[in-house]
């Protein structure tokens, strides 16, 4: 959450893709680590690309329809990011 001062909103599209960016090499931290294998990397991947292809067009757009989609994609990123986990170690 940003605070309301960002008037055009630039500010705030800028930190969305720069979180999202950071979001994909982080969220493969478990594999470096031998925690998670390649079925875990190859959901991290697709999901984390996904995740920032919905924060890019939320900053090219700035409208509350891509703010919307974006919200939804931050509730279903986590819950398949840990399914994925969780297959991979079966």
């Amino acid at each position: 959450m940003l605070p309301n001062v960002d008037d055009d909103l630039s500010f705030t599209g800028r930190q969305i893709v720069l979180y999202g960016t950071a979001l994909i090499p982080l969220s493969l931290l478990p594999v470096l680590l031998k925690i998670a294998g390649p079925a875990y990397f190859t959901a991290a991947v697709l999901l984390g690309l996904a995740y920032l292809s919905f924060g890019a067009s939320l900053a090219a757009t700035r409208t509350r329809a891509d703010a919307r989609k974006l919200f939804f994609a931050s509730i279903v990123y986590l819950p398949l990011l840990l399914a994925a986990m969780m297959y991979d170690k079966v």
